[in-house]
Order: C-alpha cells, then sequence, then structure tokens
C-alpha cells in the first residue's frame, strides 16, 4: 500500500527491519538430523557466551574454509586486488588491467592469484561470480 506526502509524491511503506537473530528450537530427538543436515550443508553452529541463567545459545557458521575466508574479503582485499578485481570484472586481459595500473601483466597474476585464494574462486569468472554474490560490487558494479 502506498500513500502521498505533501508533494504529492507517491511513498511507497518502507520494508519493515530484518532481524539476523532466529530462534528454532529443536527436539532432542530430532538434534542428530539437524547436526547432521547442517553438516551436509557445509554448516556448524558454534556455541555463543551468554549469562548463567540463560538458555544456550549458538551462532550458525560455515566449515568451508574458503567461504569461511571470503566472508571478510572485502576489508582484507588489498588497493591493487580491489583494481584487479574491478579490470577483471570489466573483461580486461592482464596486460591491460596493468597498463591501467602502472604494472606489468605478471604482476597483475600475482595480485589475481591472491585475490582468487581471498575468494576461493577457481577462476576470473567464478571470482566475479563470488564478488557479486558476496556484495562486493555495488548496484553500479563499481567496489564499494
Amino acid at each position: 500500500m502506498s500513500s502521498t506526502d505533501p508533494t504529492g509524491q507517491t511513498r511507497r511503506p518502507t520494508p519493515p527491519e530484518i532481524s539476523t537473530t532466529v530462534v528454532i528450537t529443536v527436539p532432542a530427538h530430532l538434534w542428530p538430523a539437524a547436526q547432521r543436515a547442517l553438516t551436509a550443508a557445509g554448516l556448524a553452529l558454534r556455541p555463543v557466551a551468554t549469562g548463567p541463567s540463560q538458555s544456550p545459545r549458538y551462532e550458525l557458521v560455515t566449515t568451508d574454509p574458503a567461504a569461511a575466508v571470503a566472508d571478510d574479503v572485502a576489508t582484507e582485499l588489498s588497493e591493487r586486488e580491489w583494481q584487479v578485481l574491478i579490470g577483471i570484472a570489466s573483461g580486461k586481459d592482464n596486460p591491460r588491467i596493468g597498463r591501467t595500473m602502472g604494472i606489468s601483466g605478471d604482476t597483475v597474476k600475482t595480485h589475481a592469484r591472491t585475490l582468487f585464494k581471498r575468494l576461493g574462486a577457481v577462476s576470473r569468472a567464478h571470482a566475479v561470480h563470488l564478488a557479486h554474490q558476496r556484495g562486493l560490487f555495488d548496484a553500479g558494479g563499481e567496489a564499494p
């Protein structure tokens, strides 16, 4: 449902806040099956510190080392790695990216290898896909 403001502009309601906390109660007899399902999905529950009167709490985490590394990749990428990622996403080859950055194509290749490891990517296309999937690019396709 939309409304109009005093200037006559149509306003759409803002979506409600999305909670990042999910509480799930798993009956004791289903707990082993729930753990197997999480393990099969590459996930695990890590205990979170709580007070003595609180129920136990757990944080859902990935057990995939590549995904765990990639979760924080945006803060770990060097300026050069960002430049290489943007060049790769633009479809440029290593020599062309190097000319833009003022470095050799071999140096670009080194930065790309490091970038792939941090993202958990196996190819240039995979790196771009993972970067988009993890929200490393804004809506315009540029790094934030």
